[in-house]
């Protein structure tokens, strides 16, 4: 009967452990599947990031070659037309 014992206890641990492999594995393809998604919606992020970047710079170009008065952002973060709004007395850098 020791062998039977042994025999039988052997195939308890082997279906366990094929159990335990099936959830393992389960719990990877769905960790996967979550990290594709998340990868996708980074990759779209970059894409409209890139979308805003490329129209800002078009926007930036078109207004460098307009005549006129120029638009300058205070260091503080507001803005001001110069010409058109002498209330900010502050310091102006270009933008």
């Amino acid at each position: 009967m020791e062998f039977a014992e042994r025999l039988a206890k052997e195939r308890r641990a082997r279906l366990a452990a094929e159990r335990l492999l099936e959830q393992k594995s389960r719990e990877l393809f769905a960790a996967n599947e979550k990290l594709a998604m998340h990868a996708r919606s980074l990759s779209d992020q970059i894409v409209e990031q890139r979308q805003v970047v490329k129209s800002a710079l078009t926007e930036a170009e078109a207004l460098k070659g307009r005549s006129g008065p120029r638009a300058y952002r205070r260091r503080d973060g507001g803005t001001a037309a110069l010409g058109f709004n002498q209330q900010y007395q502050g310091r102006f850098c270009r933008v």
